[in-house]
This record gives structure tokens, C-alpha cells and sequence, in this order.
């Protein structure tokens, strides 16, 4: 059965009924557009024999299978009028809504903490997120839930009253606890849930993003020189478990790779040969893009040194426990003890660019970045030294007898 009401926020809405064999039970099913579907239980129950499956119709045999086919019939009726009122009174309506209205249930996503726990839900069923990232958006939504227990003091806050002055607010206690950089994150991933909301139409306003954010300033990524390197590579340190994260970490200098890509490294899977040289060939464990990635010699000489069994039983440290050890390794070597495995991966991508001067597009390629643009905006940061090298080499092309020739030219003319 389809009913189409000119001016609806779905053109056709369609209602239908289907049968579980596994359950035996008949269920009904609202859709609209043919993408936007939900459905709930009827609690008929019907051996499978009963039941047209092409018409979706119980198949009238007995006074029983006849009051259910009246009965999905008044399902049918009850919800078009309830339809009918609600685009009458200019509610919000949706095949959601509806389902609500009928059974009597109040969705879960007409609150706050609900719609965030709804909308990861829907983004882990799509597959869109890696599982980091769904780690990540989980953690900041427990941001909004401290801020609702203990500022709001009420958990249990409804969307209709979520304004411009409650996301200004929000905001504002997330630059008190986290900073201005993650509480733009922060923000920009409510921005998404409240997207989510408003297609359902379950709010009228995305306020989140109204919100004044502060402006962060790009900061220079921090990486070691050379020299640097080498200090750590020549260190000895007494302790087995920290000469084992200094070597990780000249690694991810020698190779760009993270912590987590490390513990993935396998000579049969990802070592591969072309022209007579050696490069890592694998997927980014974050984003799961392609990464070609030579093999310096350094590098090499580590990776045999662990018969390329980087993550075995003798060493089993997550990143966290193992960038504890690494400060440590930092303060023998006087180095800051902020730096992290991910320095190390700076460190390679910004010495391909300045000193062995690799494109930008190279880079971005050795580095799984999806837009080199990526690479150029964080890791192309010309030093000191390029900068004096590239001076040397200008005034080297003017000495040359025919830009000096050109330079006294214009010196005759003037005068």
C-alpha cells in the first residue's frame, strides 16, 4: 500500500508487512523512499504456510487468520491517520516519529546522550570509522556527559532544548578542561551528530554550528635533526626493555611508520622489491591507505635485528606503556621528554622533504596521506640549513659569467 501526500518531507510513504520465519511472527514495516525504513512487531504469530509472501498478506483460511488480516488492516489505518495529524498540526514527521506515535515509545534519540550513543551505533553498523576512530569519538562523548552531570545537573537533557546559549556554554567548559585545539574538535564532531539529528527531524537548528570557536595556531612540527638520531642509535642503554622502544623509535625515524604500524610489520607481507631496492609495501592501521616506503639502511639493519618480529612475546607493550619508557630514553639522551613515537614519523617525513628533497607528492605517498595537501601544510617546514643551502646555491648561479656580465650591464646603465 502506498500513499503519496503532495509537500511531505518524503514524497511516497509505504507501509507493508513481513514475516519472520525465525520468529514467526508478522512484522510491520514503514518506509519512505525505499532507503528510510523501520519496522516493529505486531505480535501475530502464524505457522509459515499462512502467509503470503509476495502480497504480504496473511492468507484468510479461518476465523483466526481473519481477524488478523483485520487487524493488519486497522495497523494500516491507524497509522495513515496518525500521519495525517501530524502534518496537519506542522509537526515534525518521519517514518520514526510515526512508529513512536503509534507504539506509545518515546525515541531514545530525543535526548542528548541518547542521539550521540545512536549515532555511533549508526556509524559502527556503516562501517565508516575505523575502530580507533570510533574509540576516539567515544571518549568525547563522555565530554558532554560530565558537562550535563555536573554543570547542567541533568543527565537526561531533551534535544528540543538544546540552543545557541547551551553550545556556547558546552564549549566554553571544554576550553577550560582541554584546550582550545581539542575543544574545536570536540565541537566540529557535535556539528556531525546534530547533522544526524536534523535529518531525522528530530531538531530544527544545528546550534552547534553557530558556535564561536578560538582560532589555533599551526605550530611547527617538532622532529629531531640527524644528529639527534644517531645520538639515540649510538646510546647504550643498560636496561633490555628501553634499548627494545629506543630501537622502535628509530624506526618510526628511519621509516615514518606509527607504533601500531610497527607491531604489524611481516617480511613475507610487506617487503617487497623493485629495481634492485628494497621498500615497505602495506596499508596505514589507521586509515588503511596504501604506503610505499624505501628501506634505508638503518632501517634495515633494525628490522634484520629483530627478524622483522617486531611485536613477540618477549615484548608486548601497548603504546601508551611503551611511550613511558620512551621519555625515559629522552632524558638519558637530553632530549625533550614530550616527544613520542609519532616524532619519530615527523622526523623521517620532514627529512625526505628538506634534506634529501623528495616531491611533496613522494612524501604524501610514503605517508598514506589521502591530499598531499595534508603533508604540505603539516610536515613541509624548512629548516635552517635549507634555507642556507638554497642561499649558497643562488649566489653560486649569480657568480656565473653571464649573470655577472648582466649584473655589471645594469650597473653601466645606471650610471
Amino acid at each position: 500500500m502506498i500513499m503519496k501526500t503532495k509537500g511531505t518531507p518524503f514524497e511516497a510513504l509505504r507501509i507493508y508487512f513481513t514475516f519472520r520465519k525465525r520468529e514467526s511472527i508478522i512484522y510491520c514495516v514503514v518506509a519512505a523512499q525505499g532507503k528510510i525504513r523501520t519496522n516493529f512487531s505486531t505480535g501475530h504469530k502464524l505457522p509459515p504456510d499462512l502467509f503470503d509472501h509476495k502480497k504480504g498478506e496473511v492468507i484468510q483460511t479461518n476465523d483466526l487468520t481473519k481477524a488478523i488480516h483485520a487487524d493488519l488492516e486497522r495497523i494500516k489505518s491507524e497509522l495513515i491517520r496518525l500521519y495525517s495529524q501530524l502534518r496537519l498540526a506542522n509537526k515534525p514527521v518521519n517514518v520514526f516519529l510515526l512508529v513512536d506515535h503509534y507504539t506509545g515509545k518515546v525515541r531514545e534519540q530525543n535526548r542528548v546522550l541518547a542521539l550521540q550513543t545512536e549515532y555511533l551505533a549508526h556509524r559502527k553498523a556503516k562501517n565508516e570509522l575505523h575502530a580507533n576512530t570510533l574509540y576516539n569519538y567515544s571518549c568525547i562523548a563522555k565530554n558532554m556527559d560530565r558537562y550535563l552531570t555536573n554543570e547542567v545537573q541533568n543527565p537526561d537533557f531533551p534535544l528540543h532544548r538544546v540552543d545557541l546559549a547551551f553550545c556556547q556554554n558546552f564549549y566554553q567548559y571544554l576550553l577550560n578542561r582541554l584546550g582550545p585545539k581539542r575543544a574545536n574538535k570536540c565541537v566540529e564532531y557535535y556539528v556531525q551528530i546534530f547533522k544526524f539529528a536534523l535529518m531525522r527531524d528530530l531538531v530544527d537548528t544545528n546550534y552547534f554550528e553557530g558556535v564561536e570557536k578560538q582560532t589555533v595556531k599551526q605550530k611547527a612540527p617538532e622532529y629531531l635533526t640527524i644528529e639527534q638520531v644517531h645520538e639515540i642509535g649510538n646510546y647504550a642503554f643498560s636496561n633490555a626493555d628501553m634499548q627494545i622502544v629506543a630501537d622502535m623509535f628509530l624506526l618510526c625515524c628511519y621509516t615514518g611508520l606509527y607504533y601500531s604500524d610497527l607491531m604489524e610489520l611481516d617480511e613475507a607481507q610487506h617487503k617487497v622489491e623493485r629495481y634492485g631496492l628494497a621498500f615497505i609495501d602495506k596499508n596505514r592501521f589507521k586509515n588503511d591507505q596504501p604506503c610505499f616506503i624505501p628501506i634505508l639502511p638503518e632501517a634495515l639493519l633494525l628490522l634484520e635485528k629483530y627478524e622483522w618480529k617486531l611485536k613477540n612475546p618477549k615484548w608486548q607493550r601497548r603504546s601508551d606503556k611503551a611511550n613511558l619508557l620512551l621519555k625515559t630514553v629522552f632524558e638519558l639522551c637530553k632530549l625533550p621528554k614530550h616527544y613520542s613515537f609519532r616524532t619519530g614519523r615527523k622526523t623521517f617525513l620532514t627529512t625526505m622533504l628538506n634534506e634529501y628533497e623528495f616531491t611533496v607528492e613522494a612524501v604524501a605517498f610514503m605517508a598514506g596521506h589521502v591530499d598531499p595537501k595534508m603533508t604540505l601544510k603539516h610536515y613541509a617546514r624548512p629548516n635552517e640549513k635549507r634555507v642556507i643551502q638554497e642561499t649558497q646555491a643562488m649566489i653560486e648561479r649569480r657568480l656565473k659569467p653571464a649573470n655577472v656580465r648582466s649584473f655589471e650591464a645594469i650597473k653601466e646603465k645606471k650610471a
